[in-house]
């Protein structure tokens, strides 16, 4: 059989022949036209090509073009003359429109509505045929990957952030991280305290965090501050467009911050004298006073409750006694034949935790 068609066969044929009679030869030139049928179906040498065009874009964005390949001969009728079509094209759910539309003789996929949305659909995969002159079919999967454009606004993930946190904190911690939903891939997050928002916010700052926002103080938070005590309260904000940002209120999240602060023991108890001499006769008697020592502890709003109690190792036998309020008295008879001078420490504890103590001389 002959093939008048890539990539073997030959169009054309060219032919000695001789003839002969036993003594006298003449030759003649045949040429042989192959004539062409019909016997090749197009073809796209890619069976899936992948595109991207960007979301929102305007209906006749160009997505990509397709060439199908047919072996039979383009100068001879119309067996190799091509035409293009979408058969399994995605239909639009809001218009019932479809999404793509290609051009019939150059292959050009391109949009037909407005406007693509990432944030629906990521991917499309449509079907493109090319058909002959004779009938005859090939069909190739084109993949339309959706670009994303940060179209979409940023969301805090609660419209209020209750916060609890302790004076502790150590300043290389943030205080809280607040998290926030965008559905765009790409986004220039930029946060900010909103200034005369509410009480404290001069004392914040949120820096970026990734996808959150980390919320720190600028200062260090003191529960013994009466206003701080108080808690804060005020507004945070972000964009999704950087510093440009602001200027659209579309782009913009508000969120409260409600942040109370937890009291911590870091304070040691402080005597308002810390050291006292003492010179009684031998005869003093059990229950005699002999200093006080009141002490006070900045913890807990000024309300830490004090107690208090002789260092043992400074009084082994006990002659020494201290009350609730850091009065001490003699608790037994002394006797200057066996201890002419006593050096008695009062020790005053917090109700914290850790415990912290203060310590006062008694002579």
């Amino acid at each position: 059989p002959l093939d008048r068609d890539p990539p073997e066969g030959r169009s054309q044929w060219r032919l000695q022949v001789s003839a002969t009679d036993g003594g006298v030869e003449v030759t003649t030139v045949v040429h042989v036209n192959l004539k062409d049928i019909n016997d090749n179906a197009p073809f796209f040498p890619q069976a899936t090509l992948n595109a991207q065009v960007q979301e929102n874009s305007l209906p006749g964005a160009s997505v990509t073009q397709v060439t199908a390949t047919d072996h039979d001969d383009p100068q001879e009728g119309s067996n190799a003359r091509l035409v293009y079509s979408l058969e399994k094209n995605v239909i639009d759910e809001s218009s019932g429109r479809p999404i793509f539309t290609v051009d019939s003789q150059i292959g050009l996929i391109t949009t037909a509505i407005c406007c693509l949305d990432r944030e629906k659909a990521q991917k499309y995969a449509i079907q493109v045929v090319a058909t002959d002159g004779g009938g005859l079919k090939g069909t190739g999967t084109v993949v339309v990957e959706v670009e994303d454009v940060n179209d979409s606004p940023p969301r805090f993930s609660k419209e209020e952030w209750r916060l609890e946190v302790s004076e502790s904190l150590t300043p290389d911690l943030p205080l809280a991280s607040l998290s926030v939903h965008d559905l765009d891939l790409h986004n220039n997050f930029v946060f900010r305290v909103v200034p005369e928002s509410g009480r404290g916010w001069q004392l914040f700052r949120v820096d970026v965090g990734g996808t959150v926002g980390e919320l720190w103080a600028q200062e260090p938070l003191d529960y013994e501050n009466l206003e701080h005590r108080r808690g804060f309260q005020f507004q945070v904000q972000v964009t999704d467009k950087g510093v440009e940002g602001w200027r659209n209120p579309a782009n913009v999240d508000t969120s409260w911050v409600f942040l109370k602060l937890k009291d911590a023991n870091d304070n040691t108890p402080t005597f308002s004298n810390s050291y006292a001499h003492v010179t009684l006769g031998e005869e003093a008697a059990p229950g005699t006073l002999l200093a006080t020592f009141p002490a006070t502890d900045t913890d807990g709003g000024g309300e830490c409750q004090v107690k208090y109690q002789i260092a043992q190792q400074s009084d082994p036998q006990g002659r020494f006694s201290v009350n609730e309020s850091g009065a001490v008295h003699l608790a037994r008879n002394l006797d200057r034949e066996n201890a002419s001078s006593h050096t008695v420490q009062v020790l005053a504890l917090d109700d914290g935790v850790p415990q912290r103590t203060a310590t006062a001389v008694l002579t």
